[in-house]
């Protein structure tokens, strides 16, 4: 019984400390989309404001959201996709989301 319980026990532990622990692979530099037009409010004028959008299984959602989602909880150096992916968002909110990336990101 010992050992069945044992067996059930590394097993969980195997797949809970998978390489990719429920991350789903994405391209995580997406596109830049435009989220709110430029306009006039109360007589000052707003710049447009951008995001990058990624696909998610068929579904765009802000790099935000994504790694909100699916990166909470996790150490960076656990996935790949949501290390690079939390570089890309402290760029991208620090001057607003940019084509052009540091290399290897």
């Amino acid at each position: 019984m010992t050992k069945i319980f044992l067996a059930f026990l590394s097993a969980f532990l195997l797949v809970s400390c998978s390489k990719n622990s429920g991350v789903p692979d994405v391209d995580i530099h997406g596109e830049i989309v435009e989220v709110k037009p430029a306009g006039i409010s109360n007589g000052f004028h707003f710049s447009a404001s951008y995001a990058r959008m990624i696909n998610v299984n068929g579904k765009k959602m802000e790099l935000l959201e994504f790694l909100s989602t699916y990166c909470v909880g996790k150490a960076r150096e656990e996935t790949e996709t949501c290390s690079r992916g939390a570089r890309i968002a402290a760029i991208d909110m620090s001057n607003g989301p940019v084509e052009k990336l540091p290399p290897g990101l």
